[in-house]
């Protein structure tokens, strides 16, 4: 799953998802979609040439569908492709490698309704929801 907003957060998604400890997620970056805000609530809208900044985690089928109910009807998922950050990127760049590998096949919750009346540009900012 590729993660943005609150869900982000490993403290949230523990707690969201009744998970035993905290999840270790990877920063990650999807392509051709763009931040915008209803209220104070983040979605990402599609945008050719836009790059949406978040989080990369393995989410169970289970988990997925607790996922679905939290973002609720104004949200619809969508497959995709991101880019992550990969482990030991320290020793990577010292090595001159690529620090991001493509992972195809997540989802992402997106707006159902693109053009929905209330969607405003800006970045969604903790404490803000």
């Amino acid at each position: 799953m590729f993660f943005y907003g609150l869900p982000m957060t490993p403290k949230m998604l523990k707690s969201l998802l009744n998970l035993p400890t905290r999840p270790t997620l990877r920063r990650a970056t999807l392509a051709d979609y763009a931040n915008k805000l209803w209220g104070p609530y983040p979605v990402l809208v599609p945008k050719p040439g836009g790059k949406a900044q978040g989080m990369v985690w393995y989410a169970t089928p289970d988990q997925f569908e607790s996922l679905e109910y939290y973002e609720g009807s104004t949200y619809t998922w969508t497959e995709c492709e991101v880019e992550v950050e990969e482990e030991n990127v320290d020793a990577k760049e010292e090595q001159g490698m690529e620090k991001w590998e493509t992972v195809r096949g997540r989802r992402v919750f997106v707006a159902k309704d693109p053009e929905s009346e209330g969607l405003e540009g800006g970045v969604w900012e903790f404490g803000r929801a």
